[in-house]
């Protein structure tokens, strides 16, 4: 059985009371300074300022009188030196005057707190000392006015001996002064001599406090203290059976008593509570799951062993674009895309028997129609007894990924096709240039028969024709080098609506609408071939009839399509409709459609390279072409395209021959002696002073020689040993002031931008005319051409 617990003082009280001393102690010294020590520190400041402030005073004013003395005693005793008018000596008696006034500051306020009495009487004798010399040189003054020189002589020698003794007076006041000063300082020493003793009084009580508060601290506070620490660890280590020793009512004695009454509630409520931690915990997990379940950023599904959706959460209805109703009670594969049903046939089966993971990536069916790519990873789920319980599946969304990476593809497959129709088209323009270049010579030679210039005609048109061919198989992968001229939208759509009602079946019914007054910067050529393609495909899709719309309107795309598709600029642009009502087309066709070669027409019927065509005119314009089509439902192709709303401007016709302004000579640089030969003698049919090399070398060495007689450089693209744009590079560092003109089957589009900086001021695309030469090379070496 304990003791029992005994009343004692508490340690509140205890340091209660401690405290009080200190505070007590504290405040007789913080009195003792307050009452005594300030007093006589103020006193001590107050005069020695005082006395300080006089006796300065007193200095000023001493050696103010004694400088005039000796003015007026120089005055007296010589006076051949000079005397003084009437003006002067008022000046000085005003000095006088008002050096007597400021005597006032002298005359003490008699505080004792300031002055001592000794201290006063002496200030008021030099005061006074001062009044009688003040007297004394207003004596001279006024002998002086009168011109008395005697009477000035004997106030002069009044003012010496009263000069001294004010010196003398101002001697009694400093000496009394200091005296004062002293008597303060010894009573300022006593009053600190007090406060010292009273602080080493508090400072023994101190330190014979101090162990014992101590003591009485450590007996009192710190132990229960340690011992509650560490019951405390105890239980927080999870151990209750824990008391505490009560050995005094005090603060600690009461706190070990509660402490000990809680440990014991602890212990009876440990059971329930852990029974209802465990049941919480549960919950908790559960509710987790269902959380993290339902708004995850995946696809998640539990499906039933028999292969029905038990539960799915909001981004796996979004995937299959249908509400959870429509989906949970309903087997997977009602879902799956009917050619990817192979893999759900293997991958299930693998699942139900054991294998931890199953990947697999297929199609599911939307709502909509329309087909959503997945990556599904699926796991067995199996309850305490190893049996297996359902199957739970991530479904990841990889539609846009394989979007993006069927675009990759396709500009791959552009990028190849270009590559090859590159290299062929270079060698085949060349071909085409030397027909074209003589078909025009004999056209335009004056010797000709009429016979014969109708058959230069009809091989100078078939074999543009072939240039045609040749620049359409380059708008694959866009290295077409289209010309960039301003047209009129709506001529170019009206010409090509006409064609297409002249030609098509009367079975299919035209309706256009193209009244839109929008000029376009670019090759009105090509982007009519490329409309006349879309109408030929849907002409195709509807073999029994039926209707085409075409429709231009302006358009205001949003920032967000036009990032998605590479339009630049935020400028206006114009979108040309064509909708027809014919067969329509699948998804999988759809997203194949502008692939170069790919064709669903019977062999013989298509080389697949139509809409490829018409993809890379649209691109190379800055623009972007969308299809929407469904089976059954017809195909509507939008075509965006920047314009503006200006007039096209006036321009030569471009069956206009320029004829050579005087003095230009052409130095023409191409490898192929064909083409080269073309040239000379097309240059000279124009009236040019022409010489020609074979290569990029020779034509260096040739400028280096003498460059002064050539105007215009008439510069191949694709040379053997140096190139056109290194050959232009090397001729612009040496000769800047030579106009260069490039002529080229393609044009690779990372040169586009450099030509302006190496000297090039035309391009010339192969094969060109007679015509397109002479404007070039008119442009080139500066000549001015007048609009007709």
């Amino acid at each position: 059985m304990s003791a029992r617990p005994r009343n004692v003082l508490t340690v509140r009280a205890a340091l209660l009371i401690a405290t009080s001393l200190t505070l007590v102690m504290i405040g007789l010294i913080v009195a003792a300074l307050t009452v005594v020590v300030a007093p006589s520190a103020t006193t001590l400041r107050a005069r020695a300022s005082r006395t300080l402030t006089d006796f300065t005073v007193q200095a000023k004013l001493a050696s103010a009188l004694e400088g005039m003395i000796e003015e007026f005693r120089l005055l007296i005793e010589h006076p051949e030196e000079g005397v003084l008018t009437t003006g002067e000596l008022n000046i000085r008696r005003l000095r006088v005057e008002a050096l007597l006034r400021s005597k006032t500051m002298l005359q003490p306020d008699l505080d004792p707190a300031t002055f001592s009495p000794s201290l006063g009487l002496a200030i008021e004798a030099a005061d006074v000392s001062a009044t009688h010399l003040g007297s004394a040189i207003l004596g001279m003054v006024g002998a002086l006015d009168v011109a008395d020189t005697p009477a000035a002589r004997r106030l002069l020698a009044r003012a010496d001996s009263l000069e001294d003794e004010h010196r003398r007076s101002i001697v009694r006041v400093t000496a009394e002064a200091l005296s004062d000063l002293a008597l303060a300082e010894s009573r300022l020493e006593r009053d600190a001599g007090l406060i010292g003793i009273l602080f080493a009084v508090w400072l023994l009580t101190v330190v014979i406090a101090v162990p014992v508060l101590w003591w009485l601290l450590q007996r009192r506070l710190f132990t229960p203290i340690a011992a509650l620490d560490e019951s405390l660890t105890r239980i927080r280590a999870g151990d209750l059976n824990v008391e505490l020793p009560v050995t005094r009512l005090d603060e600690l004695g009461r706190l070990s008593t509660h402490f000990n009454n809680t440990t014991a509630v602890l212990r009876s409520q440990r059971a329930a509570l852990g029974r209802a931690a465990a049941a919480a915990a549960v919950a908790e997990s559960e509710q987790r799951y269902r959380d993290a379940f339902e708004h995850a950023a995946v696809g998640l599904a539990e499906i039933a062993l028999d292969g029905t959706y038990v539960r799915i959460n909001r981004a796996m209805s979004a995937i299959l674009g249908r509400e959870p109703a429509e989906i949970v009670g309903h087997r997977f594969t009602e879902f799956t895309h009917p050619e990817d049903a192979s893999l759900d046939m293997l991958a299930w089966p693998r699942l139900l028997q054991g294998e931890p993971i199953v990947r697999i990536e297929k199609r599911y069916r939307r709502g909509d129609g329309s087909l959503a790519s997945v990556h599904v990873t699926g796991a067995l789920l199996t309850d305490s007894d190893g049996a297996p319980r359902q199957v739970i599946t991530v479904v990841q969304d990889v539609t846009e990924q394989r979007r993006l990476e069927h675009e990759l593809l396709q500009s791959m497959k552009m990028d190849a096709v270009g590559q090859l129709a590159g290299g062929v088209a270079h060698d085949f323009n060349n071909l085409l240039a030397g027909i074209i270049g003589y078909a025009e010579l004999l056209e335009h030679d004056a010797g000709s028969s009429d016979e014969v210039r109708e058959d230069a005609i009809a091989i100078r048109r078939t074999a543009s024709r072939g240039a045609d061919l040749a620049r359409s198989l380059l708008t694959l992968a866009r290295r077409n080098p289209h010309r960039e001229e301003p047209f009129a939208l709506d001529a170019m759509l009206r010409e090509t609506v006409d064609l297409i009602r002249r030609t098509f079946d009367r079975r299919i019914e035209v309706h256009a609408s193209v009244e839109l007054h929008a000029t376009i910067r670019g090759d009105r050529s090509l982007l009519s071939n490329a409309l006349l393609n879309l109408a030929l495909n849907a002409r195709d899709a509807m073999p029994t009839g039926g209707t085409l719309h075409i429709t231009a309107e302006e358009s205001s795309p949003s920032t967000t399509f036009r990032v998605r598709h590479g339009v630049p600029g935020d400028g206006p642009m114009v979108c040309i409709t064509v909708r027809d009502s014919g067969a329509g087309m699948p998804p999988d066709v759809l997203r194949r459609v502008f692939e170069p070669f790919f064709t669903t027409k019977e062999t013989g019927k298509g080389t697949g390279l139509g809409l490829a065509m018409v993809y890379g005119t649209i691109k190379d314009h800055r623009g972007t072409i969308v299809l929407e089509s469904a089976p059954d439902e017809g195909t509507t192709a939008r075509v965006f395209l920047p314009c503006t709303m200006d007039g096209v401007a006036p321009s030569l016709s471009e069956r206009t021959i320029i004829p050579a302004a005087p003095g230009v000579r052409v130095l023409v640089v191409d490898d192929e002696d064909l083409v080269r030969d073309v040239a000379v003698r097309m240059l000279h049919r124009l009236g040019y002073d022409v010489e020609a090399v074979e290569d990029g070398i020779r034509a260096i060495e040739r400028l280096d020689r003498d460059d002064h007689g050539f105007t215009v450089v008439l510069l191949d693209g694709n040379m053997p040993r140096l190139n056109g744009i290194e050959t232009a590079r090397r001729v612009h560092a040496r000769h800047p002031a030579l106009a260069l003109v490039y002529a080229s089957g393609f044009f690779d589009p990372a040169d586009q931008e450099d030509l302006p900086s190496l000297g090039f001021r035309e391009r010339l695309v192969k094969p060109y005319t007679m015509e397109a030469l002479s404007r070039a090379i008119a442009l080139a070496s500066g000549q001015r051409l007048t609009p007709t």
